[in-house]
């Protein structure tokens, strides 16, 4: 593992982090008495759903990653064009939610265990739209890391990942009558400013990947 490798996984897992799902249950909780215990247990369902996920998805990639490369190197201008149509399918979906208030995930008891398990189902429901997590697991596919290696990897993915929620955590501690207080705009202004910035690099990304695509297809090379 290089350093470059390891920065690369890490700014993905950031940017993977920047999920407005999983900070709005996060905040309903802190909204709840003595919420310490639950947002912690949350944070763990979050991280090891996460964690057995991605290694679930890398072992099934890993046993047929040779196979899929030789299969996809011909369809590669294919793929491009349509995963950069996805991902502006995506930030247009994105324009639309923007305008919906999102709500949270609301577990039927506050006891640790169920929180735990909220955590453990808003993550499952976003691992199916993960593409930050899939583009991460194929890096360390490709870097054809041993065993241990792997593990590591998807932990510093993890940790990096769960950042932000244990800040938000620490802030409501350091600071939880302001923060309380305040819950209700910060919760409206993460999801603004986290929706614009997922908008844009999709819209960004999807342009990019796109137009190399279907010049791809007509020229037969790719510009990037």
């Amino acid at each position: 593992m290089t350093f470059i490798f390891l920065a690369g996984i890490g700014t993905i897992a950031f940017l993977d982090s920047l999920n407005p799902s999983l900070f709005i249950a996060q905040f309903y909780l802190l909204t709840t008495p003595q919420p310490t215990k639950r947002t912690l247990s949350y944070i763990a369902g979050i991280v090891i759903a996460n964690f057995i996920g991605g290694l679930l998805v890398l072992g099934g990639v890993r046993a047929i990653f040779a196979e899929v490369v030789t299969l996809i190197t011909p369809l590669m201008p294919w793929l491009h064009a349509i995963l950069g149509a996805l991902l502006l399918f995506f930030a247009f979906r994105q324009t639309q939610a923007a305008a919906t208030p999102m709500e949270a995930k609301k577990p039927t008891s506050l006891r640790p265990l169920h929180t735990f398990i909220l955590g453990v189902v808003v993550m499952g429901n976003e691992l199916t739209t993960a593409l930050p997590y899939f583009v991460a697991i194929e890096r360390i596919v490709e870097a054809n890391l041993p065993p241990i290696q792997v593990l590591l990897t998807l932990g510093l993915y993890n940790l990096i990942f769960a950042l932000p929620l244990f800040a938000f955590l620490w802030l409501f501690l350091r600071f939880q009558a302001r923060f309380v207080a305040s819950l209700t705009k910060l919760q409206q202004t993460i999801q603004h400013w986290i929706g614009r910035i997922l908008r844009w690099a999709a819209l960004i990304f999807g342009v990019i990947l796109f137009i190399n695509g279907v010049l791809w297809l007509l020229t037969g090379n790719p510009v990037i």
